[in-house]
């Protein structure tokens, strides 16, 4: 036993110290057929203040339906209205970007 810790103190590994030692085999990745297939269908945004992401849950909790399909639907109204014309949105540049708002 002391000599082990003799070893250990030393800093060197021994090839008595490793000898015990299997290593694991690397596993691909997983990726299944679902994830392949539906990866197009996930989507991710920045900038989106936390108050509105807040209310959005508190939406999604109402009518007990995941935050996504809250947020599919005012999407999906959202495009609808900007194609017919009844939103109009314009741009505002402010150092260093341009937002858009929507237009009164």
């Amino acid at each position: 036993m002391k000599r082990k810790r003799q070893e250990l103190t030393n800093g060197e590994i021994t090839p008595s110290m490793v000898s015990g030692i299997t290593l694991a085999k690397p596993k691909p990745p997983k990726t299944s057929k679902w994830d392949r297939h539906h990866q197009i269908q996930l989507h991710s945004y920045r900038g989106i203040p936390p108050e509105l992401h807040k209310k959005l849950v508190d939406i999604a909790a109402d009518y007990e339906v995941a935050v996504g399909e809250v947020a599919r639907l005012f999407l999906e109204h959202g495009l609808k209205a900007y194609t017919s014309g009844e939103l109009g949105i314009e741009t505002i540049e402010i150092p260093g970007k341009k937002i858009i708002v929507f237009d009164d």
